[in-house]
């Protein structure tokens, strides 16, 4: 059962942990303030206590020498570990890694979550020294800082939040004149990180044999509500052989039927995303989260874990082939639907597009999301003021004559054209030119979030926002035609308050999109307002309440109407949402029945939504996440239903 391995993936992260510290300096001034001497702080792994022996005692190194440990000084150590369940992934899935010299293709089995504790000292003679450290360690941390790793040569660049929960500082001065003085402060952080197992590897294919039949076996179909199915005799109508395939025929990937088995997925990961209990097993299969069925020798899958005859079928489903209403080429996304879907909601992520035609031609079922990184935008305000047009200009001229790249290296192009028809990575400029009218979401939240304005003084949110204002015009040179909206422009007050700071978001809201630069204001450089609506609240707090009785969206709508109102024009309102718990207790949970729920808060008042994917592997399956939101809202929500909170303003 046990082999050794050695991935250090401990090791990794505590030599990570200790170089964010690795550089620590202290300095002595004179009464002039003038910098006189800047030292740098040795840092050491190993227990508190050790650290705190040596300063009090002397040590020996020879007979007539004696001395004393210098301060300032730090220390870090590892102090336990716990399994972390709220990330926990499927224990089947894969992760695939580049190719050796034989051909072999690495992989390994899913990450185990662990929160690691670590704890950070740093021992000065004089609380001025202490300070300066102190300072330099806590506006890192707000709460979390992310480090990125390279854990094996399968899981690279995992990125690890490092999580500061608590500082306290002691002084040790009791005792005679002997006794030596020392200040320590001890920091203790979080990691959120992971465990991986032993790397396998699959040896080369060389040879394949594929198997066609023309005709199956048709039996009755013996399955009935609430039966329990046996390996021997499940689905007779479509036995599934040795000799099935798996064949992508089209880029469809369901839900569909064929000879009244419905619904069918052309890959697993649809399945499983469709099913409302992606671990469900059936009885006597092994397969999690999906079963399959096969057709002309070809398998399609199905989820488990739903109701036979309701929203699962066995040969009794009325469709007994792929209607109109599946769409069987995506890159021809709702030009003119003849059925329009009751909601629409784009998908995207950060500097990559879905499909690129769809960013040019202004399909809403694609948003673009320009991120800070890639135009420059740090936190450091000086820089941000400073950034001249020229240089602005050459940073968006270099953006569009780059391409995009996957967050995956198990991602392709081959594979990602063969499902949506088109190339991701192609040169930006031939999807964002002077034709572009698609939705790009300006994802900037640094130096200033509008996400907390009411945290911001008037005189930040100026210059901030002209910062922006100029950026944009920039922008448009380029893209003159694009569709621009500002992240978080038109976000109420955070539901976890209940204060005047409700008030204070909305009048800051108000007077950003007031601001002006050379004779425009924000509102006037906007196309859209795009409040973000994620959940990270605990269940059954009370900020989960107001998300649920719709205090949230009742606050985002009347910032938006403020805005409106101040400016005399109504503008599209499109809210971006994530597909699943964005921190918090229940982080990355399926947040379906949340965002169902604000959809019909917001009906008929927003444009359309959009959905922001963190990778590139998750924004592949955003046609199957998509239409499972649009299923879920359809059936629970045929008509408004909300509680008389809505347009109460509390």
């Amino acid at each position: 059962m046990f082999q050794y391995y050695n991935n250090e993936s401990l090791r990794k992260l505590v030599v990570g942990f200790g170089n964010l510290f690795n550089d620590m300096y202290v300095a002595k001034y004179n009464k002039d303030g003038g910098m006189i001497e800047k030292d740098r702080v040795p840092l050491t792994y190993g227990p508190k206590e050790k650290f705190i022996r040596r300063i009090k005692e002397v040590s020996t190194i020879s007979d007539t020498t004696r001395t004393r440990i210098t301060l300032p000084r730090m220390g870090f150590e590892m102090l336990g570990m716990s399994y972390d369940p709220t990330r926990k992934a499927n224990k089947l899935r894969k992760t695939s890694g580049s190719t050796d010299s034989d051909g072999n293709a690495g992989y390994n089995y899913a990450e185990v979550p662990y929160l690691i504790n670590f704890g950070l000292y740093t021992f000065t003679r004089n609380i001025e020294e202490n300070l300066q450290l102190v300072e330099q360690i806590l506006p890192i941390f707000a709460p979390e800082f992310i480090i990125s790793m390279n854990f094996t040569g399968i899981n690279k660049k995992v990125n690890v939040p490092i999580i500061l929960t608590s500082t306290g500082i002691s002084e040790i001065y009791e005792g005679d004149f002997s006794e030596t003085r020392s200040i320590t402060t001890t920091f203790s952080f979080i990691a959120k990180t992971y465990i991986y197992g032993n790397q396998k590897n699959t040896p080369m294919i060389e040879t394949s044999n594929l198997n066609f039949f023309t005709e199956t076996q048709i039996s009755p179909d013996t399955d009935r509500p609430g039966s329990v199915e046996k390996p021997d005799d499940r689905d007779p109508v479509n036995p599934v052989n040795d000799n099935a395939i798996d064949i992508n025929l089209n880029p469809i990937f369901g839900p569909f039927a064929i000879d009244g088995y419905y619904p069918l997925y052309t890959t697993p990961q649809s399945a499983v995303a469709a099913s409302p209990d992606p671990t469900a097993i059936r009885e006597g299969e092994t397969t999690v989260g999906y079963h399959v069925h096969a057709f002309g020798g070809v398998k399609y899958y199905m989820p488990n874990g739903l109701v036979m005859e309701k929203t699962q079928f066995h040969g009794t489903y009325p469709d007994l082939v792929p209607g109109s209403n599946i769409i069987t080429d995506p890159t021809d996304v709702d030009p003119n639907p003849s059925e329009a879907p009751s909601i629409v909601v784009g998908g995207g992520t950060n500097d990559f597009p879905w499909i690129p035609s769809l960013v040019e031609n202004g399909n809403p079922f694609s948003m673009n999301y320009f991120s800070q990184g890639a135009f420059n935008i740090t936190s450091d305000q000086e820089a941000y003021k400073n950034q001249t047009d020229e240089e602005f200009r050459k940073v968006v001229i270099d953006y569009l004559a780059g391409s995009a790249s996957f967050s995956s290296i198990s991602q392709n192009v081959k594979d990602w054209v063969e499902k949506f028809g088109e190339d991701p990575t192609v040169v930006r400029s031939s999807y964002l030119n002077e034709n572009t009218t698609g939705w790009i979401l300006l994802d900037w939240e640094k130096p200033v979030n509008l996400g907390s304005a009411a945290t911001e003084s008037l005189e930040d949110l100026t210059w901030w926002t002209q910062g922006v204002i100029r950026r944009i015009n920039i922008l448009r040179e380029f893209l003159p035609q694009a569709k621009f909206g500002l992240w978080r422009l038109g976000q109420g007050r955070d539901v976890r308050f209940v204060d005047d700071s409700v008030k204070t978001q909305l009048n800051n809201q108000v007077f950003t999109s007031s601001v002006e630069y050379e004779g425009k204001t924000l509102f006037d450089s906007l196309d859209f307002l795009s409040p973000g609506l994620y959940h990270k609240e605990a269940e059954g707090s009370d900020a989960d309440i107001r998300v649920r009785n719709g205090t949230r969206a009742q606050r985002c709508i009347e910032v938006c109407d403020a805005i409106f109102k101040r400016h005399g024009e109504v503008k599209p309102v499109v809210p971006v949402i994530s597909f699943q718990y964005e921190g918090g207790p229940l982080s990355n949970t399926d947040a379906l029945e949340l965002n169902a729920l604000e959809i019909n808060y917001f009906r008929n008042y927003a444009s359309h939504w959009a959905y922001w994917f963190a990778l590139t592997t998750e924004l592949e399956d955003y046609p199957v996440i998509r239409d499972r939101l649009v299923r879920y809202f359809d059936n629970n929500y045929p008509e408004y239903l909300g509680p008389e909170i809505i347009g109460s303003g509390n």
